[in-house]
């Protein structure tokens, strides 16, 4: 399947997701990098974390910015175990993210702006049914000293908007409230909105988590860890997973066949000459075209594979995307010139800056042949 039989590519999703936003009155903020100060072991996890984290310690420059959106490479290793083998998850993917500074006098008028907006966002704009939505509400959670009590306002505002009530539930403890125990780390009730792909995919695969709603009204501070400081200014927003509102937009039962990905599996595919592996090792397949996206943007971004805890960690991708395509494509190293170019490819119309990287990246990952 070529990729410009898909219906929405990834680059055409951005650019609705952008000019949504835009028309609501968030200004454009560049994409931040994956290596980030708030994060020495691993690469940014989360978009707009950085901006976030300025703003509580008063660094980033707040009347200019009051409302934002922007796009992140993001990379999570606490999910590399179940890359290739979960039906959507990535090491490495993109999160949109839309960051609103709110006066803490104007807070429920702007959580029904964040909420409105985001059923806008969804039902609107790219044409989701709202009855396939679900979204689950902050329950209540005792953090040491402090109770927070049920999520009463969010729930109302989306049964208002027209979520069905019977898919508003509520989830009590940890599970919807960002508390992240580093200092001046944000934290606040969260709203997650999944989607419903119906029976056929069964309970597992069923459904799939596009976003979240933040509310982040607090900050962790070490002298006081049994209690959260309430923020002077409260900061909200979005945030959405690219490739997995692709899956659904381009109505695919799996990520890897998303036009950020599948073309990646195409060349693997091609380069499989006993067909039978293609069938027996789908997950193998997989965590090639995963790897390869990670190692490019990781080193694309400044980070080389040496020894401390980032490039020890791009190390082991290496050595596991070279593991997987000598098992599976015969040593065949031109492998690593076909996927190189053809990601590069993929997402030159927003990230020019990889081909710049490109014979860098090629030459490091034949250092491990």
């Amino acid at each position: 399947m070529g990729q410009e039989e898909y219906k929405v590519d990834i680059h055409k999703l951005v650019q609705i997701y952008s000019n949504f936003f835009k028309d609501k009155g968030y200004s454009f903020k560049k994409r931040n990098s994956l290596i980030s100060p708030f994060f020495p072991d691993t690469f940014n996890p989360s978009a707009a974390h950085l901006q976030i984290r300025n703003i509580i310690t008063g660094e980033e420059n707040l009347p200019s910015l009051p409302k934002f959106f922007l796009i992140d490479p993001c990379f999570r290793h606490i999910d590399i175990e179940k890359v290739g083998y979960s039906f959507y998850h990535l090491s490495l993917f993109e999160m949109a993210a839309s960051v609103y500074l709110v006066e803490k006098n104007k807070t429920l008028e702007a959580k029904e702006k964040i909420i409105k907006e985001a059923w806008e966002f969804l039902v609107k704009e790219l044409g989701l049914d709202p009855d396939k939505l679900v979204v689950t509400i902050f329950g209540g959670w005792q953090i040491g000293s402090l109770s927070f009590e049920r999520d009463y306002e969010s729930f109302h505002i989306c049964e208002t908007l027209g979520f069905p009530k019977e898919r508003i539930i509520y989830i009590p403890g940890e599970r919807n409230f960002t508390y992240l125990k580093n200092e001046n780390e944000p934290a606040g009730p969260r709203c997650e909105i999944y989607f419903d792909r119906g029976n056929k995919y069964g309970d597992i695969y069923r459904y799939i988590e596009l976003g979240t709603i933040i509310f982040e009204s607090y900050k962790f501070d070490k002298k006081a860890p049994n209690k959260l400081i309430p923020l002077e200014n409260k900061i909200y927003g979005s945030a959405w997973g690219i490739e997995r509102l692709s899956l659904i937009l381009e109505g695919k039962d799996t990520i890897f066949q998303t036009t950020g990905v599948f073309p990646l599996i195409n060349i693997i595919n091609a380069y499989i000459k006993d067909k039978r592996q293609s069938v027996l090792f789908p997950s193998q397949i997989n965590l090639i075209a995963d790897h390869i996206r990670s190692i490019v943007f990781i080193i694309c971004d400044g980070q080389l594979p040496d020894n401390s805890k980032r490039g020890q960690r791009l190390r082991k991708l290496i050595k596991a995307f070279v593991s997987n395509s000598k098992a599976l494509c015969n040593r065949d190293t031109v492998l690593y010139e076909d996927l190189i170019d053809t990601l590069i490819e993929i997402y030159k119309p927003r990230y020019p800056e990889l081909s710049l990287a490109r014979d860098e990246i090629l030459n490091i990952i034949k250092n491990y042949t």
